[in-house]
């Protein structure tokens, strides 16, 4: 599974971005949830609050606000909300695919670059045209 991850600012500024390489192989609807689930985990290290975490994976949202029920990720989104219950003022909205390319651009890039980190655009200048088109269409 691979992912990408974007945090923006209040100003829409991207401030952090991420990607992740794992051996394992599931579902796409888990390897959303696991996605969701790793973006709570970020937030939670970096101290964030005021946050709206922004999923194109409409299943998950829904799961995670008790509109739906999937027994395959029922377990995950338990998880999701132990740590979502750990958080100040967070909320999960479902988005487009078209407003999260950004992090489809990056989990793509996961496949090569593996696990990595960078704060701030200026340190990924491969995502940065990305960026760019995403934040300001």
């Amino acid at each position: 599974m691979f992912w990408g991850l974007v945090i923006r600012n209040h100003k829409v500024d991207v401030v952090f971005t991420a990607t992740k390489k794992t051996d394992m192989v599931a579902e796409p609807v888990v390897a959303e949830v696991l996605g969701f689930r790793w973006g709570l985990q970020v937030a939670m290290e970096r101290g964030l609050s005021h946050v709206i975490f922004e999923l194109d994976a409409q299943v998950v949202v829904n799961c995670f606000k008790g509109i739906y029920v999937l027994s395959c990720i029922s377990p995950f989104i338990r998880d999701c909300h132990d740590l979502y219950a750990i958080m100040a003022d967070v909320s999960i909205v479902f988005t487009t695919r078209y407003c999260n390319e950004a992090a489809h651009e990056l989990a793509q890039a996961a496949k090569t670059l593996g696990t990595r980190t960078w704060e701030g655009n200026s340190q990924n200048p491969m995502v940065w045209p990305l960026f760019a088109y995403v934040l300001f269409p």
